[in-house]
């Protein structure tokens, strides 16, 4: 039985790398998601009924292929799936659906990740709902950004910003992987990133 949460993380490290690799999501992005959901409890329940490590509900587990929701290689791979299937596939889909004032399929990588954080914590439709009540607040991705960091501020129950703690985490995971194994960015080679960049720096080259 793992105690603390520093064990629990390097539990589910190895796990996540692994799958980071098959859907293309950072290691660190995902590290930084878990830790926000469930502080790497893989029977953490919410109020709502969310589940597992991920947090997953029990209609967007079923979705995904997932049968039990607190086994963390199953919830892991399943929140992969889902924040794929919003970022990729809801969220395009819902942009044009209610004409919002800006083109999602423009946007760049990281800037869909950031989005698709509030829909993962919201809801696609419910997320895209906002935005489109926001009008001209959220005529663009940095105006929209900021519209969410003021909702979610207004909505005390939501918590603070979302895709604010994931990102600080994931930044924080990088940063505390480096420092503790005495290496500096400037010491990794050009093109190792996200997922390549913790294998890296964990294994070497």
């Amino acid at each position: 039985k793992l105690k603390n949460r520093k064990q629990r993380e390097n539990f589910v490290l190895p796990i996540i790398q692994e799958l980071s690799l098959t859907y293309g999501i950072s290691t660190d992005l995902m590290m930084g998601l878990i830790r926000v959901e469930s502080n790497y409890n893989p029977k953490a329940v919410s109020s709502k009924g969310a589940r597992g490590l991920t947090q997953l509900m029990p209609n967007t587990a079923k979705e995904v292929g997932v049968t039990n929701p607190f086994d963390p290689r199953q919830s892991i791979e399943g929140g992969m799936k889902a924040f794929n299937k919003i970022k990729n596939s809801y969220l395009p889909k819902e942009f044009k659906r209610q004409r919002l004032r800006f083109n999602y399929d423009k946007l760049n990588k990281n800037q869909k990740e950031t989005l698709a954080l509030y829909a993962y914590n919201i809801g696609s439709r419910g997320f895209t709902n906002i935005l489109q009540r926001a009008g001209d607040d959220a005529k663009d991705y940095n105006s929209a950004v900021k519209y969410m960091k003021g909702w979610y501020a207004a909505n005390k129950k939501r918590g603070d910003d979302y895709a604010s703690k994931v990102l600080k985490f994931a930044k924080s995971y990088r940063v505390e992987d480096a420092k503790n194994l005495n290496i500096s960015k400037t010491t990794i080679p050009p093109g190792v990133g996200g997922s390549m960049w913790w294998a890296f720096i964990r294994f070497g080259n």
